[in-house]
């Protein structure tokens, strides 16, 4: 990236674009020349509901299928029953539809098949979750439960709080606080976000983990709500 900049600075008309996940993000923001760069130079991607629908679109152009094979419901392709339960934009979008029609009796997809398989999804997103996460944010999953102590959603302040407790009492075992990743409250939280593991409430609604608002988050902002996200609640 630095490298890139320099070039950047030697050639006006050539730019560069950097494509990063938080986790990377926050490990190059301790680097200075990285800290020193103007704010604006960053921009938040995430997915809005109309690009996942185009995707369901594309295909279904694609596999030359008619949407009345698949949905029950055609018009919107239970798109906003999909989306409140997915974590990760078009890949789990994806494989919550791949879990319904390969089920016995090939069933269409509605909003209640989409309820009916929600066992099945979670099982599959915290395998992927668990394969991507665990080896950069040890024991995430089990700190993430620990923290919400069975509540569906907490203020920032309670999770500051509990952050101290169970660090304090070393709890729960699975979870070594001496990682980078959990010396300090608010990076806690950010690994959190970046795991996809908790959803949170700004301007009155729930804001999911794929959606562009998403990593705009600030734990400054001690007003704002957290939750589990759906997915890493037990049946």
């Amino acid at each position: 990236i630095l490298g890139t900049n320099w070039i950047s600075d030697q050639f006006n008309f050539i730019e560069f674009v950097h494509v990063l996940k938080t986790s990377v993000y926050d490990t190059l923001w301790e680097v200075e020349e990285m800290a020193n760069l103007p704010t604006d130079y960053f921009r938040y991607i995430g997915w809005e509901r109309e690009e996942l629908c185009a995707l369901v679109e594309a295909r279904l152009r694609y596999s030359e299928t008619a949407p009345s094979e698949i949905f029950e419901d055609t018009k919107t392709y239970s798109i906003d029953a999909l989306c409140d339960r997915i974590r990760n934009g078009p890949r789990d979008l994806l494989r919550y539809l791949e879990i319904i029609l390969k089920a016995p009796g090939a069933p269409l997809i509605s909003d209640a098949t989409i309820r009916d398989y929600a066992p099945e999804f979670k099982h599959e997103a915290r395998r992927q979750m668990e394969s991507v996460y665990n080896d950069v944010f040890e024991g995430i999953d089990a700190f993430s439960g620990a923290v919400f102590e069975g509540k569906s959603s907490i203020t920032i302040e309670e999770f500051e709080s509990r952050f101290e407790t169970l660090r304090l009492a070393e709890k729960p075992p699975s979870v070594s606080y001496g990682q980078n990743w959990l010396k300090r409250a608010e990076r806690a939280l950010r690994s959190c976000l970046d795991a996809g593991l908790i959803d949170y409430q700004a301007h009155g609604r729930w804001v999911t983990p794929f959606h562009p608002d998403y990593f705009r988050f600030s734990s400054r902002e001690k007003s704002r709500l957290i939750r589990r996200n759906s997915v890493f609640v037990p049946e």
